[in-house]
């Protein structure tokens, strides 16, 4: 049955109109009809079945009933950290992100980012990369919409960091962490003793080397929670990373 992104959703004598993206999703992209079934999600974990019923200007929803997926709803405690690389690999890791159950997504600016964005571009950047999560969301059956924040400084990202929580930044060789261990040994080691995962990855060319000490003094701030880590014997590009980083966290938290 397909689905579609409706808040609120339709309740007992109440209809629901769809949006513009998801009247036109409906009509020139599914092409479905007045009375045809769907399921409509409002993103924050809760769906329903309902009717679709068509009029010249607007698609309206009408409930049928409560919906129950046959799925395990987990979405994992893990916050990525993504630097502003080009526009296609960021779409595809978000994609990624959705499809694999990443609770959220903060877009961070390095001094090596590709992307230099002003406000009104960082705006169109967030609304085109959750349009991309919200079409991944319908396909892979989550009910809980990816969170993702426009772009902050590299500073601010520990800020908020609690003691229940791990933060993991990857560094760019095996060499270049050679003292702190792989990111599955880091986490085996760890167990289950953190509630929450923070993931950074670099941009394409790594970080800067203030960059680098800025990290030191963080891990002397947080030691029991800030850990540099490898990822392989390889230099591995942005989104090859991300898809490590998240693939390993998911797997650990499904286990836990």
């Amino acid at each position: 049955m397909k689905r579609v992104l409706c808040n609120p959703l339709p309740k007992k004598g109440t209809d629901s109109l769809l949006d513009e993206d998801e009247s036109h999703h409906i009509r020139s992209v599914l092409r479905l009809s007045s009375g045809e079934t769907v399921i409509a999600m409002n993103g924050e974990g809760q769906a329903c079945e309902a009717i679709i019923c068509i009029s010249k200007k607007s698609v309206y929803l009408t409930f049928i009933s409560e919906y129950k997926s046959n799925f395990s709803q987990t979405v994992f405690p893990i916050t990525l950290y993504l630097p502003l690389i080009k526009l296609d690999k960021l779409s595809l890791i978000i994609e990624k992100a959705t499809e694999l159950g990443i609770e959220q997504v903060q877009l961070i600016a390095t001094t090596r980012t590709q992307i230099k964005p002003n406000e009104q571009q960082s705006e169109k950047i967030l609304q085109k990369l959750q349009k991309i999560s919200d079409q991944s969301l319908k396909q892979c059956e989550r009910l809980y919409r990816l969170k993702i924040y426009p772009p902050q400084p590299l500073h601010t990202v520990f800020k908020s960091l609690k003691s229940d929580e791990k933060f993991f930044i990857a560094k760019e060789s095996l060499s270049a962490a050679a003292f702190s261990g792989s990111l599955s040994e880091k986490i085996q080691q760890l167990g289950t003793t953190f509630k929450r995962a923070h993931c950074l990855v670099g941009p394409e060319g790594g970080f800067e080397l203030s960059e680098y000490h800025f990290f030191d003094e963080m891990k002397l701030l947080y030691p029991n929670q800030v850990h540099t880590v490898h990822l392989g014997p390889h230099i591995l590009r942005a989104e090859t990373a991300c898809f490590y980083f998240m693939t390993v966290l998911c797997s650990h938290f499904l286990k836990s």
